[in-house]
């Protein structure tokens, strides 16, 4: 680990807070500018690493399953002409970005997350069977939790808390709302940077947290593991995050280099686990055109030197 070099990768960009752990214990954070620690700023599709992890105790405790099917769970929905693709489509499908669609309407989580709705899923005939195309849309993740709230008959912030925000001392969240009233679920969450990085030390130790089984480490092989394919033609070649964005996909966390998993959010938010060196790294700031993947080779270089 070199320090003077991470410090160098983050005064490239604009990062706002930070926090590096090995072993369980913080061995380096700070704040930026006007930015403090304790503020909770939107972590975009981190969002989605959160959520999916609400998901993943639900399935622990047997109120959902893998192979549930969203029209299943939405019959009212789905329209009576629904694509039979567009039918089969289940929660590994949407947990690991195969729903098969590889254009969908109405899902732009940046600019419009209010109106994000399940519909365009089961409306919107799939270009391919579920399961066998990556295809990033935060539709899917929103339905997701939309799923979590039905199966758990709470709202998923108040699940998520109940479950596993208040047992690892996550305080100081939020998560905006749709205009159907739930939670954007594949963004929206605002979390200190303390939160996210309590969130990896507890994928990093396996589901455990203190001596208490939190998830299950079934749950988390699963979510880290790469569930499909993301070297996804005529997508992979023009993003701007050509080594990170083609390393696998699980359960709405990214694979990345150097045996690495991460949730990633736009402009810059990363929750990074290193496994194999028992560490974590997470930061958040605004980073844009290219900044990104450059940031996070120079994340990894410091991290591993």
């Amino acid at each position: 680990m070199n320090l003077d070099k991470l410090q160098a990768a983050m005064q490239k960009v604009e990062i706002h807070n930070y926090m590096l752990t090995r072993d369980n214990e913080t061995i380096a954070q700070g704040s930026f500018g006007k930015h403090t620690a304790e503020e909770s700023p939107l972590v975009w599709s981190v969002s989605k690493s959160f959520m999916a992890t609400a998901f993943g105790v639900a399935r622990d405790e047997g109120l959902i399953s893998l192979d549930d099917k969203l029209a299943d769970l939405f019959p009212q929905l789905t329209p009576p002409d629904a694509p039979d693709y567009a039918r089969a489509i289940t929660m590994h499908d949407c947990l690991c970005m195969a729903t098969g669609h590889f254009a969908l309407p109405g899902h732009d989580i940046v600019n419009a997350p209010k109106l994000m709705r399940i519909n365009p899923l089961l409306e919107y005939p799939p270009a391919y069977k579920p399961g066998t195309h990556f295809y990033y849309n935060s539709t899917a993740s929103y339905a997701l939790g939309r799923a979590v709230s039905l199966k758990t008959g709470m709202r998923l912030l108040d699940y998520l808390k109940t479950k596993v925000l208040d047992k690892i001392g996550i305080t100081n969240t939020w998560w905006e709302q749709t205009a159907e009233g739930y939670d954007v679920g594949g963004s929206g969450l605002h979390v200190p940077i303390e939160g996210m990085s309590k969130l990896a030390l507890l994928y990093l130790n396996k589901g455990m947290w203190q001596g208490e089984r939190i998830l299950s480490e079934d749950w988390v092989t699963k979510a880290t593991s790469s569930q499909i394919d993301n070297r996804v033609a005529g997508w992979i070649e023009t993003t701007e995050y050509r080594k990170d964005n083609g390393a696998g996909y699980g359960y709405q966390f990214w694979m990345g280099q150097h045996g690495t998993y991460r949730g990633d959010g736009a402009f810059g938010q990363f929750m990074i686990v290193f496994p194999q060196q028992r560490m974590t790294f997470c930061s958040t700031g605004y980073l844009i055109n290219g900044q990104p993947q450059r940031y996070l080779d120079d994340v990894y270089e410091a991290v591993l030197a």
